[in-house]
């Protein structure tokens, strides 16, 4: 792992015996490992609390570097957001710029060793007593004492060889020096801090590595045998180091599965705080009426009377895990025996809600696009009108970070509290916090007034069923930073959710900031990719996925706007598409996909015109290896009586009403290929007139899939 403390500041471009006794600068500092500490996941609670720790870590930064002298100013990001990116913009003013940047870096890296004792303390390992007296030099003193008590010895040169800190200071003066070239300046040295780490390789002996992160030793396993001489046995078999810390009673560790210091503080990070497993979230739509019914409840008493946790866990749901080897494995040994009335009583779950129970789950992540040159100013509109804004801030590109920040801040506060059904729930509870900021914000009003006369039913609306609407809970946000954004979704809300979320970034970040681009919103957009996968899949692998999708979704064109679906099937068979979020008419993409699943779900039509569409045109000689096609005509004209072969007349339904019918869905289909066009390998222009057939077949596959995966309410 590598251990990187770099900084720079311009001490060199400084005389001495001239500088003001206190000097302004533009610092920025920024942490890391970032992609590979979340990542770095086996669990859901592992993926959150990844993106958690770095948070509170650059958090506890930004406190000390506001501290330093009330006229500091933070730009970005927003300081009341409470999901933080990994790094911050800030205007100080210190008399010891060297000081002030190693003071902020000790905070951070104090933060870290904290939060890791905490994580240590909870998981039993260590007991500290408590330190509220103390001052802050006093606490990280403390702090690192008890760090070195850690058992086993491992665990302190684990956790402190974990943090990378980075940060650059350069000089500002708002009356002669132009903002956007110290800006970029100050970019471009954090580049060349970055390209000068320093390596420090830890002196671990060969061992068994960990579970979760795979590089480090595993200094903490839960035995999946009982009594010292098994254990020892498995112990030696698993090559763990003798002093491993055994953890034996422990439901946030898998039997069998040994983790390192670090994985440790992130397994049991915010313990108290149940986070929703890949099982629950594929079980959302249906969970809570499960286990509510008096066939849920009979069901999880058997595995919660006499233990420890309450809690079922959810992939008891499905009948495939209901055997002797998963029980002997998970802690159920002695509910063997009962299988057969466990059977019975499982079955009764599935004669009432067995339709509604899906087994996949969907992982989405967005970031926006061209967010580097957004960040620098890239297009920013003349100067001279943009400075009216703002008259004390110091400079346009000043401005606009500014208010990119705080709209950011106020959209992510707003995309988690919408996919973790808490919207009205958090206005309630947190008025004075960064969701008051949200409420007082014209621009969110007039959008959630927006939001909320668009939901169906509107005549026979009510406060009731307007609160039941904005807190459904359509899935978990792992982290909300703004511009970026890490989620689960259940299936029955995805495309629905992947159009809201865009829209929402529309109405409260792009329109509000439009008039710095000359009144285009169009210059502030996302992509997004997604990966749907079975629940039992590596989480990791899935964030892979998700990742790569969304660099799918960023190739589609120059102006990007996009998204892309990967469906990773248990099968092993995958399938892709992508898409603008719209069309040229502003029609989107995701509605056109969704009619289609809805349409599928209510057996309004079979699946029957998507096979053969997929035979007909597969074989033409026209369909090259890449998979695209230049007989497009021939599509346009088959597609009509394909779909009208597979459309499903109700009893009783008018001729007139089929028609109009065909005539939506044929719209619906057409459009898909009509989007799917290819892209110039050159100038990364679209190619209308050739279309790609794989992304049109692969995109009417996943509606199949998410049919067959998700129930219509009406069924």
């Amino acid at each position: 792992m590598l251990l990187a403390v770099v900084f720079c500041y311009t001490e060199l471009h400084l005389n001495a015996t001239v500088m003001p006794s206190s000097t302004q600068y533009l610092f920025l500092f920024t942490i890391g490992p970032v992609q590979s500490f979340i990542a770095q996941a086996r669990k859901t609670r592992d993926l959150y609390a990844g993106s958690a720790i770095l948070g509170e870590i650059i958090d506890a930064a930004i406190t000390v570097a506001k501290s330093h002298n009330q006229e500091n100013k933070i730009i970005v990001p927003d300081p009341d957001l409470k999901a933080k990116p990994n790094r911050f913009l800030a205007r100080i003013i210190t008399e010891d710029p060297r000081k002030f940047g190693n003071d902020v870096e000790q905070a951070a890296r104090s933060k870290w060793v904290s939060l890791a004792l905490k994580g240590f303390v909870d998981a039993g390992v260590c007991n500290i007593p408590g330190i509220c007296r103390f001052d802050n030099e006093q606490k990280q003193k403390f702090n690192c004492e008890a760090l070195a008590q850690v058992k086993p010895a491992g665990a302190a040169a684990q956790i402190e060889d974990l943090l990378e800190v980075y940060w650059v200071l350069l000089p500002f003066d708002g009356s002669t020096d132009k903002y956007q070239e110290k800006h970029d300046e100050l970019q471009k040295r954090l580049a060349a801090t970055k390209n000068t780490r320093q390596f420090n390789q830890i002196d671990e002996p060969p061992a068994r590595k960990c579970s979760l992160d795979g590089e480090r030793n595993a200094l903490y396993y839960r035995p999946a045998e009982s009594g010292r001489g098994a254990v020892l046995k498995e112990m030696h078999s698993k090559f763990l180091l003798p002093d491993t810390e055994l953890l034996n009673d422990f439901q946030l560790l898998d039997f069998g599965e040994g983790l390192s210091a670090v994985s440790l503080v992130k397994r049991f990070y915010a313990k108290g705080d149940g986070f929703p497993s890949t099982p629950r979230i594929a079980l959302l739509n249906i969970l809570d009426k499960i286990e509510a019914s008096s066939v849920g409840r009979d069901f999880s008493s058997f595995f919660t009377k006499g233990r420890s946790s309450s809690l079922l866990n959810e992939q008891l749901y499905f009948e495939e895990n209901l055997t002797p080897t998963y029980f002997r494995k998970n802690g159920y040994s002695d509910l063997v025996e009962k299988l057969p009335t466990i059977h019975k009583s499982y079955k009764c779950i599935e004669r009432e809600f067995g339709n509604h129970m899906s087994k996949y789950y969907a992982l989405l992540v967005f970031d926006g696009d061209s967010m580097g040159r957004i960040w620098s100013g890239d297009g920013i509109a003349d100067p001279n009108r943009l400075i009216e804004l703002h008259a004390r801030a110091s400079g346009k590109l000043q401005i606009f970070q500014q208010l990119l920040g705080q709209r950011l801040g106020i959209y992510a506060a707003y995309a988690k509290a919408y996919l973790d059904g808490a919207i009205t729930k958090l206005s309630n509870e947190d008025p004075e916090g960064i969701w008051g900021t949200v409420l007082n914000d014209s621009t969110y009003r007039k959008y959630l007034e927006k939001v909320i006369s668009q939901i169906d039913d509107a005549d026979d609306r009510s406060e009731q069923s307007v609160a039941l609407f904005l807190d459904m809970k359509k899935g978990k946000a792992i982290y909300a930073g703004g511009d970026d954004f890490l989620g689960f979704i259940n299936l029955n809300y995805l495309f629905s959710a992947m159009k809201d979320l865009r829209e929402a970034y529309y109405e409260l970040v792009s329109k509000p900031l439009a008039e710095f681009y000359d009144g285009n919103p169009a210059k502030l957009t996302f992509s997004a990719g997604i990966a749907i996968a079975h629940y039992k899949m590596p989480l990791n692998e899935v964030l892979k996925w998700a990742h790569e999708m969304e660099h799918e979704a960023k190739k589609i064109n120059e102006g990007k706007d996009a998204f892309a679906i990967a469906v990773l099937k248990h099968s092993g068979e995958i399938e892709k598409t992508r898409y603008n979020w719209k069309d040229e008419n502003d029609t989107w993409l995701t509605g056109d996909m969704d009619y289609i699943v809805r349409e599928l779900q209510a057996k309004k039509i079979s699946n029957n015109f998507i096979k053969a569409i997929a035979i007909e045109f597969r074989g033409l000689a026209e369909v090259d290896t890449n998979g695209t096609i230049t007989c497009s005509n021939l599509v346009y004209s088959e597609l009509p009586r394909l779909i009208k072969r597979s459309l499903n007349r109700d009893p009783g339904e008018t001729h007139d009403v089929y028609h109009q019918r065909c005539e939506v869905m044929i719209d619906h289909v057409q459009r898909l290929f009509d989007e799917a066009f290819t892209c110039n390998s050159i100038t990364g222009r679209k190619q209308t007139h050739v279309k790609s057939l794989t992304t049109f077949l692969s995109a009417l596959n996943i509606c199949d899939f998410i049919k067959r995966e998700t129930v219509h309410e009406q069924e």
